[in-house]
């Protein structure tokens, strides 16, 4: 008999608490796993973005995932999945404008970055592991 795989979804709501809320599914059950408020409405599509560790001895990485996502207050939060959602860096962005757009990882200057537009029609780039602009 083949084991069942269990897979992750992660979703956003636009209510005004902002919940962000983390479930494993498998073909039989759904389970909510933990969920955070960000107090803020949430309309942009949350960035999935994995986050590599070195073990004390640096031989071995091992992987989790960070969510990065806008939201209407003009701010882009980044989530540990791997700590039950606990909020990593919290970066206003120029104006405050509410963000509707995804977040789009790309390297700058050999950095890990991420792009987001706003509502005002401005474009910020993020430092990924720290939320600086």
């Amino acid at each position: 008999q083949k084991e069942e795989e269990e897979a992750f979804a992660f979703v956003a709501s636009s209510t005004w608490t902002g919940r962000v809320t983390c479930l494993s599914l498998s073909t039989q059950t759904m389970v909510k796993l933990w969920h955070i408020d960000c107090w803020t409405p949430i309309y942009s599509k949350l960035l999935v973005y994995p986050k590599c560790m070195n073990s004390g001895d640096n031989t071995i990485k091992k992987y989790s995932t960070k969510l990065i996502f806008g939201a209407i207050d003009g701010s882009v939060r980044c989530l540990d999945t791997s700590e039950n959602g606990v909020e990593m860096w919290n970066t206003t962005v120029p104006k405050q404008k509410p963000i509707f757009s995804g977040c789009c990882p790309m390297k700058v200057n050999g950095l890990d970055c991420i792009v987001v537009g706003t509502n005002g029609g401005n474009v910020s780039c993020i430092d990924t592991k720290c939320g600086e602009l």
